[in-house]
């Protein structure tokens, strides 16, 4: 049997939400992307952020090994609070700090989360 881990649809969308710990909903924006337009507001969108197929009928299997691979590590990251809704609301691009500094800019002073960090940047 060759399988492809690209390619070979292993899991429905509710399986392996139910792997990841995270909602179905969640999971799905993530592998189809989104568009909302509040009425009387300003729309938010985003493009889809890991490797899946759109399943014809509900339950029909949609993501292969390698787009459960790439949801898993979204969810350590939104599970340890270093993916806040304003990062994915950036398009699920994560940033390190630009220069590390020990106070944190005036914009985000009020954020208690977790900022990610380049290995070479940390002093010891």
């Amino acid at each position: 049997m060759d399988t492809d881990r690209f390619s070979t649809l292993l899991y429905g969308l509710e399986e392996a939400a139910d792997y990841l710990t995270v909602t179905p909903t969640t999971l799905t924006a993530w592998a189809y992307g989104y568009e909302r337009r509040p009425t009387g507001a300003r729309g938010a969108s985003a493009r889809p952020i890991i490797t899946a197929v759109r399943q014809e009928r509900p339950g029909d299997l949609a993501v292969p090994f390698i787009g459960l691979a790439e949801a898993d590590v979204l969810a350590a990251f939104r599970h340890a609070g270093v993916l806040s809704a304003a990062d994915r609301s950036r398009g699920g691009r994560l940033r390190a700090a630009d220069p590390p500094a020990p106070l944190p800019r005036r914009g985000r002073a009020r954020q208690s989360r977790p900022r990610l960090v380049p290995h070479a940047a940390v002093r010891q």
